[in-house]
């Protein structure tokens, strides 16, 4: 027999791949090793005796290539060693593969052998979310999840397919909505319930081998619910489709069903040799490609009411406020359902003003969230619920809300932020609130199966809480993830934290399954929330905008907090989040909310164009019209949309402005000038219709290195003199004591002595912090500039570190905001900004965490917009000339940390072209 070795390590496995017969080709589909009929012997210890990985081996051959008779032959023996080396006392001695070839290799006639001796650990991206997790309970036998991980190991250096067999669906007809697909399909690689579901999702297994997915392009409908012989699947959305709707998240789709069976025949097989050959038969029929018959029914769009509403304080059905809730265009409100005002003797519960609510709200059409929230004193002393006894009858309580208003359709959250210690005390547990939800959920299951159910309704979005609480099993027990998105940002800020959310559900959601993210509660104060004034007008804007921003991002329910200002006292927080006053006479947020509501009523969201990133313009599509609704972050001007042969000028501010097109969305583009200024980029003007046109033409410009420079712009069509764009001057003005090009070449002798840092938060908590600097290339800038750093070490608790300028710190005139680039060290901590206006107050931005380890460019605000401010007159207004208090902050996630901020090349920025 002649020998070729190969080995393979894309797990850490220590693998000796053995094949017989000569190197393959890498024929066979796809360029998979083996090309059918070949017999594989597997060769090894006590872990291939126990044959888990060699099962998952031969299910995979048997389902991912049908008709091929791939004859896999199980040779493993306990305590078996590749050298023969035996301990002394070991009886009997221990056997040695060298002796086993002639006799149990060679008869089998292999095509293929593969001998595995030894195993290394799976731990490392396991344990970052259970320090607990192990692969072999005993230390050297590993259990499915290992004998998963040593499959596939082996797979992937074999080049396993990742897609199961089949043709592509085909689409028939479509008629009244209803498209009817005949989609020829195999069978997905059976998957063992026993396997770890974490890790599964981290080595990305449905994508690398098991790829099951029905996809299908072009779709006219929003949603679309799947059926199979006229019984209904499942529901999913036409960007889903598109992408492929993944059906293990199916276990009853017959494919994933079948699947299993092919598992357990192939374990049957192997137990029962005198069956072997009539069990082969029986897996090769399942395996066998079949046509499926799908019908994919159109689905009608909810109206836009249905993905709205607003948060609510009271019980009863007070006709004002209902009435004008509808009237807004809204379609729910969230109310809290308060245990200890639900049961108030053990076992006994009274729903008499929720009873009354629902009824008023289903009599306009209108339907509930309710939050089953805090804690009984029939059980628990503290704001929390953390016995066994208080889950318990907590769930009990849960369950017979939801029988209460089953079928009513109410959406049930769990707890409202339990990542306070106001709402979960005596400190918030992340363990002891998984506990509960579980218990609830199941509860709320029980009595109602076609209940909502959302969690965990965290203020803002605590990532070391989610991931825990995640990590828990929460998302296998409810329909939605809720948030509450609160910042002292604009709303379009939170697009980011979304990915990320959706990104940390999709690790540690049960494969294939989607599970939506809820915007549940999120408001702006007009009286300093977290430090932040905004005035009535900008609190309009705001909730327009978040509204907006949530529809374009997908999210399927978005709460604003409040429905009406909770007191009369205008310099109480609290008491200023209202889209309507104490005496419901609107706010300019009601008319806001209203004129967004009516002009985009019966569309749906198609797609933001593409513009400068400040700039927002969604299309939004339905009812046979086109709707265009934009506003900018930053100063007003024009754009104009293109596309059909038409042309609308849009005027863009700080309100969203709605306007109707006559093209399909498909049609449309911007035209418009984006001319901003940053370290390492030239000026670029770019015209953009959709439909193609001009290339873009670049304007010189060499930065502000040298002194102050005014950029403004305008464009024009060619013909009929129509104004398209406009950019409001804006002077550059690089910060003094920063440098590039010659002066940064001759060193940096002297630069820090420009800066003082300091450490400041709780003493209690051990802190370091220290300045650095170095020269630094950014991306397009093709000399090196100087750049600050601030190096740290915090301990457990709160600590940050801030960077002040040394001499005089003002600021001269009238500036927007600075313009720089920054680079982070992959942590979770805060970067932030600080100056103090003529009045003594303190304005603090924020800027995001430090979790990118690259050079990027930020536009931080110097006008006030998005900054927490205290101290001087307290009035949230910036009173000019400014001066610097902290250049560049670092503020610890209260976590043990260490690492570096950096900040370069910062440059002011003056709106009109002067610094007045």
């Amino acid at each position: 027999m002649r020998r070729a070795i190969r080995s393979a390590r894309p797990l850490g496995l220590a693998l000796l791949g053995l094949a017989a017969l000569g190197p393959r080709s890498a024929s066979g589909e796809e360029g998979f090793f083996l090309r059918g009929g070949e017999t594989v012997v597997f060769l090894g210890d006590s872990i291939t005796q126990g044959g888990l990985y060699v099962e998952y081996i031969e299910a995979f051959l048997a389902t991912r290539f049908p008709g091929k008779d791939f004859r896999v032959v199980y040779a493993g023996l306990s305590s078996e060693t590749v050298s023969g080396t035996s301990e002394p006392d070991h009886a009997p001695r221990r056997p040695c593969v060298h002796d086993r070839f002639e006799r149990d290799v060679s008869p089998q006639e292999p095509d293929v052998v593969v001998a595995c001796y030894g195993m290394n650990e799976h731990l490392r991206k396991r344990r970052r979310t259970l320090a607990s997790f192990h692969l072999a309970g005993d230390a050297v036998h590993p259990g499915p999840t290992g004998h998963w991980l040593m499959a596939q190991a082996i797979l992937e250096a074999w080049n396993a397919p990742s897609a199961a067999p089949g043709d592509p669906p085909r689409i028939a007809r479509e008629e009244g909505g209803e498209v009817i697909d005949e989609w020829t399909t195999g069978l997905p690689m059976p998957h063992d319930p026993e396997w770890d579901l974490e890790s599964v999702r981290l080595e990305r297994v449905a994508d690398r081998f098991n790829r099951h997915r029905l996809e299908v392009k072009g779709l006219a409908a929003a949603r679309y619910e799947v059926r199979l012989e006229g019984r209904r699947i499942f529901e999913v959305s036409r960007e889903e489709l598109a992408a492929g709707a993944d059906l293990l998240a199916c276990p009853d789709f017959p494919t994933v069903r079948d699947s299993r069976q092919v598992l357990k025949l192939v374990r049957e097989k192997r137990r029962e040799p005198a069956k072997a050959a009539e069990i082969a038969v029986r897996i090769r029929e399942l395996c066998r490609p079949r046509s499926l018959d799908l019908q994919l029914v159109a689905l009608p769009e909810p109206p836009l009411a249905a993905r709205l509403g607003v948060n609510i304080h009271f019980t009863g059905a007070p006709a004002r406020d209902l009435d004008g809730i509808r009237d807004a265009g809204l379609g729910w409100v969230r109310m809290d359902f308060a245990w200890e005002a639900v049961e108030r003797d053990k076992g006994a519960y009274r729903f008499d003003g929720y009873d009354e609510l629902v009824e008023g709200l289903a009599a306009r059409g209108l339907r509930a969230l309710f939050i089953l929230d805090y804690s009984n004193r029939l059980y628990e002393t503290d704001r929390s619920v953390r016995t066994v006894e208080g889950r318990e009858a907590f769930a009990r309580f849960a369950a017979a809300a939801a029988a209460r208003y089953r079928g009513r359709g109410v959406r049930w959250e769990v707890w409202n932020e339990p990542n306070l210690e106001q709402f979960w005390k005596p400190q918030p547990a992340a363990g002891d609130y998984a506990a509960l939800a579980a218990g609830a959920a199941k509860a709320i299951r029980a009595a109602d199966p076609e209940a909502s159910i959302l969690a965990p309704a965290t203020s803002g979005f605590p990532w070391s809480f989610l991931e825990e609480v995640f990590s828990r099993g929460l998302l296998e027990h409810v329909d939605e993830v809720s948030v509450h998105p609160y910042r002292s940002m604009s709303p379009e800020t939170a697009r980011e934290d979304y990915a990320r959310l959706r990104e940390l559900i999709a690790r540690h959601a049960p494969p294939g399954r989607r599970v939506p993210i809820v915007s549940g509660e999120w408001g702006y104060s007009t009286w300093h929330h977290g430090g932040i004034a905004v005035s009535e007008e900008l609190q309009a804007a705001y909730a327009a905008r978040m509204f907006l921003v949530n529809l374009s991002e997908g999210i399927p329910l978005s709460i604003w907090y409040d429905w009406a200002n909770d007191g009369p006292d205008p310099r109480e927080t609290e008491h200023n989040f209202g889209l309507v006053s104490l005496d419901r006479s609107p706010k300019p947020a009601y008319e806001a909310v209203k004129a967004t509501t009516a002009a985009l009523a019966g569309t749906r969201f198609e797609r933001r164009l593409e513009s400068a990133e400040e700039d927002h313009v969604l299309v939004f599509e339905g009812g046979g019209r086109t709707v265009v609704a934009s506003w900018t972050e930053g100063e007003p001007h024009r754009v104009t949309v293109a596309g059909g042969g038409a042309r609308e000028p849009l005027d863009l501010g700080p309100a969203p402005r709605y306007a109707v097109v006559e093209a399909r969305p498909g049609e449309l583009g911007l035209i418009f000038l984006e001319a901003e200024v940053l370290p390492g980029r030239a000026l670029v003007w770019t015209r953009r219709p959709g439909s193609g046109g001009e290339r873009p033409r670049e304007v010189p410009f060499a930065g502000p290195r040298s002194g102050p420079q005014v950029v403004e712009g305008y464009l024009e069509e060619k013909e009929g003199g129509l104004l398209l764009a406009t950019l409001a001057p804006r002077r550059y003005v690089p910060l003094s004591g920063f440098s590039s090009g010659a002066e940064a070449e001759a060193g940096l002798d002297g630069f820090l002595e420009g800066f003082a840092v300091a450490l400041d938060g709780d003493a209690k908590v051990p802190g370091d912090a220290r300045l650095a600097s170095k020269l630094v290339r950014l991306t397009g800038w093709p000399e090196p500039s100087r750049a600050l750093g601030l190096r740290y070490r915090f301990g457990k608790g709160w600590r940050f570190a801030r960077v002040a300028i040394q001499g005089p710190p003002e600021i001269p005139g009238k500036p927007a905001a600075l313009l720089a680039w920054v680079r982070g060290d992959g942590s979770e901590n805060t970067l932030r900004l600080r100056f103090r206006d003529a009045a003594g107050e303190t304005f603090q931005v924020t800027q995001g965490s430090l979790r990118s380890r690259e050079w990027r460019p930020v536009r931080i605000p110097l006008d006030g917009t998005g900054a927490r401010s205290w101290g001087g007159d307290a009035d949230a207004q910036v009173d000019h000339p400014i001066a610097w208090d902290s250049i560049l902050l670092v503020d610890s996630a209260r976590e043990e940390t260490w690492g570096s901020a950096w900040l370069a090349a910062p440059v002011l920025v003056y709106a009109g072209g002067d610094d007045r």
